[in-house]
């Protein structure tokens, strides 16, 4: 009975990472980028899923499919397909403002 218990707890454990909804959008924002084909915004975005430990992880790149075609569908379109979509959209226009914000200040240019 101990070694099922241990058994139970170690795969528990081995497969336990903690995702949040700010998580699993910034691997949807990551996604999209792709899909958008804006490079520099993916490498940021990518860079701050693997500061975190998140971009490896299956519910991780699942968003970051969903993401690639919603970018992708964007990119050829400028529309949303589903209602769903408003969030991510509105996500990455903040993440962009943001970077564009940091850049801006960053360089005195303001």
């Amino acid at each position: 009975m101990k070694i099922i218990l241990y058994l139970v707890l170690m795969m528990c454990i081995g497969s336990a990472q903690a995702f949040d909804k700010k998580d699993l959008m910034s691997c949807s924002l990551a996604g999209f980028f792709k899909g958008e084909e804006s490079e520099f915004l993916y490498d940021i975005s990518t860079g701050i899923l693997a500061e975190n430990n998140l971009f490896e992880a299956r519910e991780c790149q699942e968003k970051l499919q969903a993401g690639v075609a919603l970018g992708q569908y964007y990119l050829k379109h400028r529309k949303h397909k589903y209602e769903k979509d408003l969030e991510v959209l509105k996500n990455a226009a903040i993440f962009r403002a943001k970077i564009r914000r940091f850049i801006i200040d960053g360089a005195g240019l303001n």
